[in-house]
């Protein structure tokens, strides 16, 4: 007794491929992941922040100063003065450069006849510390804003720390008061105005003597 033993043909199916795709909903600020699998499909939807090309090309084109201060805002080191006197003279220590010593500091003169005119007068201010150079200047003004005099301009060299103060001198010769009232001496930081003292200039009628 034969016995046929009939085989089976096994066919394989290989699954069909997944396909995906991804759209980009930007009315919603989201990405739709759809994925299609044996007939199947699942939607998943990610909420993201979209940034576009324009506004990736408006942030690029920002200036550095907007940058710096969207970021970790910048320290000034403009100088900032302590204080301004006007006196007749000035001594600095030659061991100890940054001991200073003003004399016959005043805010005011007395003259019995105009014009007055003052041989030497010497302008002192204290500044804040600045780590980086800067140039000063005084320069008195008359009642009426006009420049009357300005001291020469000088180079400061920075300081290694802001906890130290800049001594900063200048000198005016043969100053000329027309009138009295009130005068203003200017101290100027790189060009710019940063502080000023009154100096009043009263009229003191000479004696009369019989």
């Amino acid at each position: 007794m034969s016995t046929h033993r009939q085989k089976k043909k096994m066919t394989t199916t290989s699954p069909k491929k997944s396909q995906k795709s991804c759209t980009n909903d930007s009315s919603s600020g989201s990405i739709i992941y759809n994925r299609q699998f044996a007939g199947h499909s699942r939607t998943y939807t990610f909420k993201h922040q979209i940034l576009t090309t324009a506004m990736s090309k408006k942030l690029k084109d920002q200036p550095k100063e907007q940058k710096q201060e969207q970021g970790v805002k910048k320290v000034s080191t403009q100088p900032k003065p302590i204080g301004i006197f006007l006196c007749e003279r000035i001594l600095r220590d030659v061991l100890r450069p940054d001991a200073i010593s003003c004399i016959n500091i005043h805010n005011q003169m007395a003259v019995q006849a105009f014009p007055a005119i003052v041989p030497l007068v010497f302008a002192y201010s204290e500044v804040t510390g600045s780590t980086d150079e800067f140039t000063y200047q005084f320069k008195f003004l008359d009642k009426q804003g006009q420049v009357l005099a300005v001291s020469n301009v000088q180079k400061v060299a920075p300081l290694p720390s802001r906890t130290m103060t800049h001594k900063l001198i200048g000198a005016f010769q043969g100053l000329i008061f027309q009138e009295d009232g009130g005068y203003q001496l200017v101290l100027s930081l790189d060009g710019e105005d940063a502080g000023y003292m009154t100096f009043q200039v009263v009229h003191v009628p000479a004696e009369v003597t019989v």
